[in-house]
């Protein structure tokens, strides 16, 4: 049976001292179709003969959901936008502050064909996806809907509960019903409590989950209330406030002009709005322009502030502002995501108000406090530094010197290594479960850490330098890594690829911020600064694999190239509020060639995106397969995904399978270029596969180079060649791309067209078109035990190609499903992929054998002197044991204990060794 112990709150924590117990009885087994019995009422309902109800029951590892809600005539009008949120704390041992063993679902009401939206975010170290955990279906009449979901705890890490095992619980609603205020109080929260057959909870049993409960209200009480704010404030710490303030408005900018601001104030209405934005609640249309209703009041506010107008404009525009805030906050205009009500809005309101300052007063300077007061949702990662940036300022336009500084103590508290959500290990940025987000989310960590680091500089609010030093590492050792010139990895930037001019170029104020502080690494930052303006490359070489996030990045003085896959441990992308509509292939071995920064500049629009370059899948016209109501994320199907580096070489590896697809696709990172190896591909799908090598914007002509100078074609349109029987080059824009013979091949320019709302609901519909330059590898249909060769090489001019194509300086070692290896000419550097433990036989008698499947590379140093690099992509660790020998019969033997931690697994370790007779 289950029980429920907990309070039901109507609006705030402090309606939890009416706690009374809810029981919802349950049989012990017990279907998702079965019966429930009694419903429980939610506080906040409308009506007390209709309303919202829950229910909840359990069997073994299955948790069992159900909401209904009920009404007169208009009821479905009225709710049919309604979505609820459910916490769950496998624990029973936190506030739901996004630990490791919380979890978050959002549910939606039934669409009219009966479809209900669910998404889980897990908050811990792993990401856990949608249609792994969850069951959902839903019905719907013209004055109710029902919702039925089923959880799976054992998929989420809890395990089949015991008898007195209890865990912590909570669901809110938000509809339009809802009213003002913020959306942060559960209406019903507790714990759900496994009993005994005979229905009761023992007494001890009982007194824990009740003293759970006290201790869970109580923490989420202090984390909600205000610190008091002292009766007197010393004048240094004034100066402190006043210096926040000042530096705050001195990082804000804003693009506006005089022309601009008397035609915004000519054309608001009397009531406040402006005739060309959209005002509703519900879409992401509407909700776009309530923020441009909300952005413009800022640039007006900032306009008044900082342009140095006349006296008599700067009352007009006091004016509009005034207006603008009256209607917003007449209307309580929110929306149905929550980020725009406890973050997006907010935060605008914050910065207009610290404009404004002492020119906010009485009623309305409360009412837009009351709306930063919404900010207050536990959250990780990006998210909490939004929420207590806008919380650090109510702190100081209420000049409450306590409230500044525990926001400021809750953004540094972000700034530790995590298991979870936000920096990793190596320097890389997680949000929305194990994802990489160092270009998303991670921007603007990286970027509004630093500006409170900036703005607490030098005072009492300072950061301490731990703290500085993680995050300038981030910035150094992670961010920048990450473009090149004004290239921002698309494999870094989440669903954010969908939008257009998402570019390196927030790093260089962030960089400048850090060389007011800095006084240890200013050289980095000052090439950074003029490499993501476009004053030349960073000068930044070598090789890093960043584990945690299964992507390498590989540069040279001339290029720079990167790998991205993703295993079972992370989650390779995501489409969220509709955008990032075609990204599905996009994180499944991607690999990007870059040298001005230039090849890819908003090409997403005219991507075809089933040639993204580096991904192998069938040619099709169908369209790109969408994420569904019920998944929001990809996940990796393999446990083998990753790589070793030497800090200067790399390899890496991605044991691909996905909807009918199989390849075991290496990449190898040399002084040159990169070498791709594909062996064991195999498809049962109807379509014919592919594996795109190229695709990006055309800058001059492409030519296909033969053994021989004077065998030079230029290649117009696109080209389908058949197997060749010999080697083959196609160089383009100072790329040599290297193809041996056998393989069939298309390559060429032709002019693509798209559009970026095909991208994201909210992007221009209007076509724009480019001239693209594309190579394309062919496997037929249905191969099986295919394989495939080819590497991109650095070649500043067609004659340096040619030269490469006459003496390629590598030579593949192997290329099966035991091992893929290659080895530079002059055999001082070897790089192997063991898909097994096994031997390698290299072509001068020597050999390398490795007792476990792993990523390994061999660097000579000297007569009979290696260094070995080593990873286990699995991210087991343990004990890896690599022997090499020679024609000679000299051999060693390196024993490496390989990183087995959650926070270490996958990472690199070297050795080195000598070879003795």
């Amino acid at each position: 049976m289950l029980v429920a112990v907990g309070a039901a709150l109507a609006g705030t924590l402090a309606a939890a001292e009416n706690t009374r117990e809810l029981w919802v009885a349950a049989e012990s087994a017990i279907a998702i179709d079965g019966d429930f019995s009694d419903w429980e009422q939610l506080a906040g309902s409308p009506t007390e003969e209709g309303g919202f109800h829950f229910q909840a029951a359990w069997q073994g590892a299955e948790l069992y959901l159900r909401a209904r809600a009920e009404g007169g005539v208009d009821f479905w009008q009225a709710h049919a936008k309604d979505f609820f949120n459910f916490g769950i704390d496998l624990g029973n041992d936190s506030d739901f502050s996004y630990e490791a063993d919380d979890f978050h679902f959002l549910v939606g009401a039934p669409d009219e064909d009966e479809q209900v939206s669910v998404s889980l975010i897990r908050t811990g170290a792993a990401s856990v996806e949608t249609i792994e955990v969850i069951d959902v279906a839903g019905k719907r009449t013209a004055t109710s809907y029902q919702w039925e979901l089923s959880v799976s705890l054992e998929q989420l890490g809890g395990g089949r509960l015991r008898n007195g095992q209890s865990i912590g619980f909570r669901i809110e609603r938000r509809g339009a019903d809802s009213g003002p205020g913020p959306f942060l109080m559960p209406i019903l929260w507790g714990d759900l409590a496994l009993v005994g057959d005979d229905g009761q909870l023992s007494s001890e049993a009982r007194r824990r989950v009740l003293d759970q409960q006290a201790e869970m209200a109580e923490r989420y009480r202090n984390h909600q209330a205000d610190p008091a704010k002292p009766e007197r404030i010393d004048e240094k710490t004034r100066q402190d406030l006043q210096r926040l303030a000042n530096r705050f408005i001195e990082l804000q900018e804003e693009e506006v002009s005089e022309s601009e601001i008397d035609e915004w104030i000519a054309r608001q209405l009397p009531d406040g709005r402006w005739p060309e934005f959209e005002y509703g609640y519900t879409d992401s249309v509407s909700a776009t322009s309530r923020m441009y209703h909300l952005y413009r009041l800022r640039k007006l506010a900032h306009a008044r502030e900082k342009m140095g107008l006349s006296a008599g404009k700067r009352r007009k525009i006091l004016k509009a502002v005034y207006r603008g805030i009256d209607y917003t906050i007449a209307e309580d205009l929110w929306h149905r995501n929550w980020y725009y009500n406890e973050i997006g809005y907010p935060l605008e309101f914050a910065r207009i108000g610290l404009y404004l300052r002492d020119d906010l007063e009485g009623e309305r300077r409360e009412s837009v406090l009351n709306v930063m007061r919404r900010a207050k949702r536990p959250m990780t990662g990006q998210n909490l530094i939004w929420i207590n940036k806008i919380t650090m300022i109510r702190g100081l336009l209420e000049e409450n010197p306590a409230l500044v500084e525990r926001a400021i103590q809750r953004i540094a508290e972000t700034v530790q290594v995590e298991e979870g959500e936000g920096l990793q290990a190596d320097f890389s940025f997680h949000q929305h479960g194990a994802q990489l987000y160092s270009h998303g989310y991670g921007a603007k960590f990286v970027a509004d850490l630093t500006e409170v680091m900036y703005m607490a500089h030098g005072g009492r609010f300072r950061f301490s330098e731990e703290k500085r030093e993680l995050v300038l590492g981030m910035l150094l050792d992670g961010n920048r890594w990450m473009v090149r010139g004004t290239f921002a990895d698309f494999g870094a930037l989440g669903r954010m690829v969908s939008v257009e001019d998402k570019d390196s170029g927030y790093l260089a104020p962030v960089a400048q911020l850090w060389l007011e502080m800095e006084d240890g690494r200013e050289r980095e930052l000052e090439r950074l600064i003029a490499s993501t303006q476009g004053k030349g490359p960073d000068l930044l070489e070598g090789n890093r694999y960043f584990y945690r996030s299964e992507f390498m990045v590989h540069r040279r003085e001339a290029f720079y190239a990167s790998v991205k896959a993703y295993s079972k441990f992370l989650t390779g992308t995501e489409s969220i509020n509709r955008q990032g509509l075609k990204s599905y292939y996009l994180p499944d071995g991607s690999t990007f060639f870059v040298q001005d920064g230039e090849e890819y500049k908003n090409i997403q629009a005219i991507w075809d995106w089933r040639r993204i370059p580096g991904v192998t899948g069938v040619v099709s016209e169908e369209p790109i397969p969408e994420f569904n109501h019920r998944v929001v994320r990809t996940k990796g199907n393999t446990d083998f995904v990753g790589g070793a580096s030497d800090g200067w070489r790399g390899a890496a590896v991605y044991d691909y399978q996905r909807d009918g697809v199989k390849a075991l696709k290496s990449y190898f990172a040399f002084d040159w270029g990169m070498v791709m190896l594909g062996a064991g591909i195999e498809s049962d799908r109807e379509e014919p596969l592919q594996t795109s090598v190229e695709q990006r914007f055309a800058e001059g002509s492409a030519y296909l180079l033969r053994k021989g100078a004077s065998r030079v074609e230029v290649l117009e349109g696109i080209r389908e060649l058949g197997k060749a029987s010999e080697p083959l080059g196609v160089w383009h824009d100072g790329a040599l791309y290297y193809l041996p013979e056998g393989q069939r091949f298309s390559t060429g320019s032709q002019v693509q067209k798209g559009s970026w709302r095909e991208l994201r609901q909210t992007g221009s519909p209007m076509e724009v078109e480019g001239n693209v330059f594309s190579l394309t590898l062919a496997h037929g249909v249905k191969p099986q035990s295919g394989n495939y060769e080819y590497a991109v090489l650095s070649a500043a001019t067609r004659e340096q190609g040619e030269q490469l194509v006459e003496t390629v300086p590598y030579r593949v070692l192997a290329n099966t499903k035991q091992v893929q290896a290659v080895a530079d000419t002059e055999g001082r550097h070897r790089q192997f992929v063991f898909h097994q433990a096994g031997r390698c036989e290299l072509a001068d008698g020597a050999w390398v054998a490795a007792s476990e499947r792993c990523v390994l590379l061999v660097s000579q140093d000297g007569e009979g002197e290696f260094v070995l690099t080593a990873a286990d992509p699995s991210r087991r660790g343990g004990e890896l044991v690599v022997s090499l020998g020679d024609a000679e019969g000299r051999q060693a033997e390196a024993v490496f204990h390989l990183p087995r931690s959650s926070m270490r697994g996958g990472d690199s370790a070297s050795l080195r060794i000598k070879v003795e007779e």
